[in-house]
């Protein structure tokens, strides 16, 4: 049977293992899989399932996050809204009994 690649490895200092490749590269058809091949034995892997549930509920805890403070910023602008109503009624309130004031004063002068 041939082997489509062949390694040889050439000792470094202290140890170290240099690999070079001498025979097929990536670009070779007959170098690559052609099917999938199970490992028996490998690390441990979680399941599929397990991972979902955890993506969904980080992205639903995400959400309620950006709804939350979504939620605290608009009742505080409807707060200062408030405030401004509030501020704008006060204004207008002084400027018209200044206006009335003004208009008394003026009509005395008249007289």
């Amino acid at each position: 049977m041939k082997h489509p690649q062949q390694a040889t490895f050439v000792v470094l200092g202290q140890g170290n293992l240099l690999s070079q490749t001498t025979a097929a590269s990536a670009d070779n058809p007959d170098g690559r899989a052609q099917a999938f091949k199970s490992v028996e034995g490998g690390p441990e892997m979680q399941s599929g399932a397990a991972l979902l549930v955890e993506a969904y509920s980080v992205f639903w805890l995400c959400v309620l996050g950006l709804l939350w403070v979504s939620m605290r910023r608009i009742r505080s602008l409807d707060a200062r809204i408030s405030r401004l109503s509030e501020d704008v009624a006060k204004a207008r309130a002084e400027a018209d009994a200044s206006a009335a004031k003004q208009n008394v004063t003026d009509g005395d002068e008249d007289q």
